[in-house]
């Protein structure tokens, strides 16, 4: 349970500093004081410690005391689950606000985050808490005389059941969304189911054909490069030819290749020497033999034997140089025709050398003929033609067979994968399907006919047990109301000693104790029904509305009541034996006393 220990401020809604109210007090206590005085600020004092806004509405430039220096501070110690929480706010230009847990603080770094801590702490919002703590005639009286469809959604939004309606906004929404994600698997479905039937029905494969090797065309180009050259090669051919005949024609003693030639200049030295010596004995002979009787020279007489002698000597000599002259003469022209031999044989061999290396091998001793060679080019071309036709036919026909064949393939895969996408989606659309059924039913659960009105429907049978009971005690037995839920409206019998009568006929302290039962059964439903229950509950100018008998018996009612701490807001009535504050204004600035400071 949320026990407020006290209320402490300064500042703000036009009191002055130092103010403390102790909330855990007596069960009742008086706020007195006339009309602007401040007492029903002190309930949005705690409303603003606790969330930092007011279930009025005032602005925080508004919350100032104008008479002050435009700041203000709150303090407010409660215990919550065995822990002491203090809570503390200053605002001067910024708001800063402290949460201490047994005296440790635990506050955030923002104002904002602190107030959603301690929301989260209490474990309830604004709406939730606003009226466990606070209760006027102004609203309360209005509950029984409005209408059934703003009385149900009085007590949906009191409750905290318009929750319901954001889940019930939240699920209509996926379930449009869900439906129209039904309608457009559909759609998938219907176009990949179109698309199979168009085209599952496929054609045969075509076949393919085997492909020739490319015709090879060499002896073509040859063949025409033969034709082109023929003149020239004619010419080759023919000279060729007749290289090779002198070729043939020359021959030559390869053994008189082989020797080398003899020099012959010892010989004809040797002739020369032979050839004076003749010549001289030749002479001497001559002389010899045309001598007369004396010597010429010393004209001495000449032995004719001597003279004889000489001259056969000189004869002999003569013609053993002449044979000697003879014989090497004839060494000499044997020699020499042998080197001629030798000579003509070497040149021949070159002769033959040099020719042979004129000759083409390569070339045929036929000449080209052309007549034979065009006819042989057009059989091949002939044969080219027809085979390169053959050719491109296979290739033609290839190429369409493939590019059926790939289509064919294409839409083989393709209708695998629409087969495949096809079981996908049916799936997604079960579960589609599935899902959206669940949501319809989570939609409908969360409608006014749905949880809403099942659990409104338990609450107020329970609120409707609560109000009888405290409409007992207050007007003594005589009134019982019965809440009826019927689509979205909240109807109301009344019955005046088991008279069913008209709300509008009770009189004004009649209206007064039922609303007040209804007020006081309200604000035990909400706290029973919360998180956390709070100590404390403001009720405001209820008193004013009931007549004595009225006002005695809610005294004693929240005598009764356990755990809670009221506070009853008047301006007019005082209970003597009741705490009271009295709350007085003068110069604009409010203060308490009497049990207040």
């Amino acid at each position: 349970m949320l026990i407020m220990e006290e209320a402490s401020w300064g500042g703000c809604f036009s009191y002055g500093d130092n103010n403390v109210v102790k909330l855990n007090g007596p069960n009742i206590t008086q706020l007195l004081g006339e009309n602007g005085a401040g007492k029903s600020s002190i309930a949005l004092i705690i409303q603003e410690a606790f969330f930092n806004k007011n279930s009025k509405g005032i602005k925080k430039a508004d919350i100032p005391n104008r008479l002050g220096d435009g700041s203000y501070w709150i303090r407010v110690p409660f215990t919550l689950n065995g822990k002491h929480y203090v809570i503390q706010i200053n605002r001067k230009g910024t708001l800063k606000v402290k949460l201490t847990e047994n005296g440790e603080d635990i506050s955030s770094h923002t104002a904002t985050e602190t107030f959603k801590t301690i929301e989260s702490l209490i474990g309830m919002d604004f709406k939730t808490f606003v009226p466990l703590i606070y209760q006027s005639t102004t609203e309360g009286l209005s509950f029984l005389t409005a209408t059934d469809t703003n009385r149900k959604k009085f007590l949906i939004d009191l409750f905290g059941l318009n929750e319901y309606d954001a889940y019930h906004a939240i699920f209509k929404e996926i379930v449009s969304e869900t439906v129209t994600a039904v309608a457009r698997i559909e759609g998938q479905i219907s176009s990949v189911t179109t698309w199979i039937k168009k085209n599952e029905a496929l054609p045969d494969r075509k076949d393919m054909l085997p492909i020739p090797e490319i015709p090879n065309n060499d002896e073509l180009w040859e063949l025409k490069d033969r034709i082109s050259k023929a003149k020239e090669t004619n010419k080759k051919i023919e000279a060729n030819n007749k290289l090779t005949e002198i070729l043939k024609s020359i021959s030559f003693d390869k053994t008189l290749v082989a020797q080398s030639k003899e020099d012959t200049s010892s010989i004809n030295v040797e002739l020369g020497a032979l050839a004076s010596e003749i010549k001289r004995l030749t002479a001497l002979i001559n002389k010899l033999e045309d001598l007369d009787d004396k010597c010429p020279t010393c004209e001495q007489d000449i032995n004719k034997s001597i003279q004889v002698h000489f001259v056969t000597q000189a004869k002999t000599q003569l013609e053993e140089a002449q044979s000697k002259k003879a014989a090497l003469t004839k060494k000499l022209a044997e020699v020499t025709k042998m080197n001629t031999l030798i000579t003509e044989a070497k040149d021949k061999q070159n002769e033959w050398e040099s020719l042979y290396t004129k000759v083409d091998r390569t070339l045929t001793k036929t000449l080209e003929d052309v007549h034979e060679i065009n006819e042989r080019i057009i059989l091949i071309e002939a044969e080219l033609g027809r085979k390169k036709k053959i050719y491109d036919s296979a290739i033609s026909n290839n190429m369409e067979a493939e590019k059926h064949n790939s289509r064919i393939s294409v839409i083989l895969e393709q209708l695998n994968e629409h087969r495949e996408e096809l079981a996908k989606v049916q799936q997604r659309l079960k579960t589609a399907t599935t899902e959206l059924g669940l949501l319809e039913i989570l939609k409908k659960a969360f409608s006014t006919n749905g949880l809403v009105a099942y659990k409104l429907e338990n609450l107020v049978k329970d609120l409707e047990n609560v109000t009888n009971n405290y409409l007992g005690e207050l007007s003594d037995g005589r009134f019982t109301l019965q809440f009826s839920v019927t689509s979205d409206k909240l109807n109301v019998s009344l019955t005046d000693d088991g008279a069913e009568i008209e709300v509008a006929a009770l009189s004004s302290g009649e209206l007064a104790r039922v609303n007040t039962a209804t007020l006081l059964a309200i604000r035990k439903l909400m706290n029973s029904i919360s998180k956390t229950q709070v100590n404390i509950l403001f009720l405001d100018e209820v008193m004013n509305v009931l007549d004595e008998f009225g006002k005695d018996r809610l005294v004693e009612v929240l005598l009764q009541e356990e755990g809670l701490n009221t506070f009853l807001v008047s301006h007019g009535w005082s209970h003597p034996l009741l705490e009271k504050i009295t709350v007085t204004k003068d110069d604009g600035e409010s203060r308490l006393s009497n049990g207040g400071r």
